[in-house]
């Protein structure tokens, strides 16, 4: 992975030799008592005080693979939203967003792209440190789904949020904002948490826990199995992981389709001004309105960026421990 080779590259600059060569002065004492008894003792305090000694930067080889891990894989999965979601965008918003051309999905890209790649960083790192400290409490495989859970429903609705005003404003256009105009950053927080993050905060969870945290973890399994059954070898290649976090990430998108049908439709229900719902009205409103359709309405564009995710992270590995 990229990280990996960022860390080989630095790798020599994380521990090398700092030497220090006795001037002069100290050399002609040192001929001038060459027969000297004390001889022995000067030798020895010479060698202590001139040994080579070690600079150690404040980080390891590891810790540095690990951010590279994490850079590569907010960029690319950073462009995976954009590309897939984008559409989706202008298809809710016909009105005022008109058909995205080519060069259009080029400079939207350029645009949307660095920030949601920043978000994206933070959203992994966050992954990390819940998942080392669900470690602590009980060390299981299924932490790091859970952890993802927990650390991406707040990003995720940032990210489309993102990706919705590059979208708005490449086109000169300005979403209509329900927040009044003067108020304060912790009002703006609360506002965003209340209509963003709160409604259908259950499905969300399920939706990203079991759908590419649930990928993560069977992908690695599916990977080891393949690579002892196909190969012969217990370490996977790239390109087997990239098969299997294909494969399970498609079948964790399809299992939690209908959790994912939820979340939007808490997200209506919100915008219609029903605010104090119970966590269950949003699946009940869905399966009322859709039927079956709520397990596979929306499904092959969300599969593409689940089954992406999880191949790239299958890939890169962000979350592997050091």
């Amino acid at each position: 992975p990229v990280g990996r080779l960022i860390g080989a590259w630095f790798s020599p600059a994380l521990s090398y030799p700092v030497r220090c060569s006795p001037g002069p002065a100290q050399t002609a004492a040192l001929h001038s008592l060459v027969k000297s008894p004390k001889l022995p003792a000067l030798q020895t305090k010479m060698a202590a005080e001139y040994a080579p000694s070690t600079f150690k930067l404040p980080f390891q080889r590891d810790q540095l693979a690990v951010l590279g891990d994490l850079g590569a894989a907010s960029v690319i999965t950073s462009g995976i939203i954009v590309s897939r979601t984008k559409g989706q965008v202008q298809a809710l918003a016909q009105d005022v967003v008109p058909i995205i051309s080519k060069l259009d999905c080029r400079r939207i890209a350029v645009k949307a792209v660095p920030p949601i790649a920043m978000t994206t960083f933070v959203q992994f790192s966050s992954v990390r440190i819940v998942s080392e400290v669900l470690d602590k409490m009980h060390k299981s495989d299924y932490n790091l789904a859970v952890a993802y859970g927990f650390a991406s429903v707040p990003f995720t609705s940032i990210k489309y949020n993102l990706l919705t005003d590059k979208v708005y404003s490449h086109f000169g256009r300005q979403r209509a904002s329900t927040l009044e105009a003067g108020a304060s950053r912790v009002s703006t927080i609360s506002h965003f948490f209340l209509e963003k993050v709160a409604p259908g905060f259950m499905w969300s969870w399920l939706r990203d826990g079991l759908g590419v945290g649930g990928s993560l973890v069977l992908g690695r399994h599916v990977a080891c199995a393949a690579s002892k059954a196909i190969e012969g070898k217990e370490t996977p290649s790239r390109l087997t992981k990239f098969v299997a976090g294909l494969g399970t990430g498609a079948c964790t998108a399809l299992l939690t389709q209908c959790f994912h049908n939820a979340a939007l439709m808490a997200g209506r229900m919100t915008v219609e001004g029903n605010r104090n719902h119970s966590p269950l009205a949003p699946m009940r409103r869905l399966l009322q309105e859709k039927g079956l359709q709520a397990f596979y309405l929306n499904f092959p564009r969300r599969m593409l960026v689940i089954a992406g995710f999880s191949a790239v992270l299958n890939v890169t590995e962000p979350f592997r421990k050091i």
